[in-house]
């Protein structure tokens, strides 16, 4: 976390259809933003299908997804 309150993540994900993709993650004041790069055209798809499951999973926490992208 930085001082100002901002937090960044950037990890290399292994495995199966994850293989070789970044994924990005900002967080600010409680709004975060995802970015996976890297992806198959089916893995993008996938990912943009689930991200309101990955955003009520956040509002759980206090947090709200700001935006999600994948390419």
């Amino acid at each position: 976390m930085n001082a100002d309150g901002r937090t960044h993540l950037e990890v290399e994900l292994k495995g199966g259809m994850l293989d070789g993709v970044r994924l990005q993650v900002k967080a600010e004041v409680k709004r975060v933003q995802c970015s996976f790069t890297g992806c198959s055209p089916k893995l993008a798809s996938r990912l943009k299908r689930t991200q309101k499951r990955l955003a009520q999973a956040l509002v759980k926490r206090g947090l709200t997804l700001q935006s999600l992208s994948a390419t």
